[in-house]
């Protein structure tokens, strides 16, 4: 029992170690999947920590539409850790959609006005 319980302690111990010190914020864009606990499968999310300013815009546009048919979300600029636009279009199927994501953050917290940004882009889940 208790050489169980020192091994649990130095996993744990390794695990921690083994995280970045500061972890950088991730971008991603997922379309045409969907999630059922959530009601989600379109959208573009910004993450990471530490905390600071974040912001996502997630534009959708329907296979075969005009890009003038297309909608955008917005999660506007606040003080968070993940940052999230999304849309369902499920009751659409077998329609599919290609999403683009456009994202912002600011590394330094309090906030200094230097943004920094990145553009992601699906037609599938990207899990």
């Amino acid at each position: 029992m208790k050489i169980r319980n020192i091994a649990f302690a130095f996993a744990g111990v390794l695990a921690i170690s083994a995280l970045p010190a500061s972890a950088s914020v991730s971008a991603v864009s997922r379309s045409n999947c969907y999630f059922p606990a959530l009601d989600y499968g379109y959208e573009s999310i910004t993450w990471g920590y530490p905390v600071s300013q974040r912001a996502t815009s997630s534009w959708h546009l329907r296979d075969g539409d005009h890009p003038n048919e297309a909608h955008n979300l917005i999660d506007d600029f606040r003080e968070t850790w993940r940052s999230i636009a999304g849309d369902k279009h499920w009751s659409e199927r077998p329609k599919t959609y290609t999403v683009k994501g456009r994202h912002y953050w600011a590394q330094t917290t309090p906030f200094n006005g230097l943004y920094y940004q990145a553009n992601t882009h699906a037609v599938d889940c990207n899990l």
